[in-house]
C-alpha cells in the first residue's frame, strides 16, 4: 500500500478549526481550493481538512502507475494517518 506516510506522496493539507475531523476531498481536474468556499458554513464544530490528492495542487503524484486503486490505497492510508480509529466525516 502507498500510504500518506510515504515521503513521495505526502499531501498538501489545509487544516482549519477544531472538532470532529471533516475530510474534504476534491474531484478530478481541481484542487482543495474549490472547496474552501464551504469553510464558513462548515466552521461550527468541525476540524476541516482540505487535502490535495496526488498529482493535484501541491501534492506530488503517486509513484508508478498511479491508477484508481493506487489512489484509493493512498487515500485510505492518509485517512488512517490523520484520524486513526476516531470518528470523522467526508
Amino acid at each position: 500500500m502507498t500510504g500518506a506516510s510515504d515521503a513521495r506522496s505526502v499531501p498538501h493539507v489545509v487544516r482549519r478549526g477544531a472538532g470532529v475531523p471533516l475530510l474534504l476531498v476534491h474531484g478530478n481536474g481541481v484542487d482543495h481550493r474549490i472547496l474552501l468556499e464551504l469553510d464558513e458554513v462548515l466552521a461550527d464544530g468541525w476540524e476541516r481538512l482540505y487535502v490535495d490528492l496526488p498529482g493535484f495542487g501541491r501534492t506530488p503524484g503517486l509513484p508508478g502507475r498511479g491508477g484508481l486503486s493506487e489512489l484509493l490505497d493512498w487515500l485510505d492510508g492518509w485517512v488512517e494517518d490523520v484520524v486513526g480509529g476516531a470518528p470523522f466525516a467526508v
